[in-house]
């Protein structure tokens, strides 16, 4: 009898949780697209010691904010970053960060590192990883440095809306 209510759940409760899963994140998909056609969303930037904060205001709230910056690494590389950042109501509900290494500074030989998270109540909700990078790790928590990058920048930029 165990095994065949293990096997009902793997048969039912699987795929429904993952119907449930892209449900999620079509709704997030499907208002983060329609706010990016509005007229109403506004974009501001400040350039900050060699990075780029970026973010958007729609109907005078925190919509989505980002920063961009480069640093130089050992071995004459240049280590490109992004974090992008989505809220609903203050709260994130879709992250995107991004590592480009040019090897030897050099366009044409990079590394690509890039994760794209979506969040429901301040918890991970589904994670999508490409490339070689800080997910591979058995000790980085995305969730816990997610949540801290987005505070960090959300904190900053409230500071500059004043």
């Amino acid at each position: 009898m165990k095994w065949f209510l293990l096997f009902l759940f793997c048969l039912i409760g699987l795929p429904l949780h993952a119907q449930l899963d892209t449900a999620y994140r079509n709704r997030v998909e499907d208002a983060i697209a329609r706010i990016e056609k509005s007229p109403a969303r506004t974009q501001h930037i400040i350039k900050q010691k060699g990075v780029t904060y970026r973010y958007w205001l729609y109907k005078k709230r925190l919509f989505k904010i980002e920063k961009q910056w480069s640093e130089k690494i050992p071995g004459n590389h240049i280590l490109e970053n992004k974090y992008q950042y989505y809220l609903s109501n203050g709260a994130l509900t879709r992250a995107y960060e991004s590592a480009l290494l040019l090897v030897n500074g050099n366009r044409d030989d990079v590394h690509v590192w890039s994760a794209t998270s979506y969040f429901k109540a301040d918890r991970l909700f589904y994670l999508r990883s490409l490339g070689h990078g800080k997910t591979e790790d058995e000790q980085y928590d995305i969730e816990k440095e997610t949540l801290h990058h987005f505070r960090e920048l959300k904190a900053f930029l409230l500071t500059q809306l004043k």
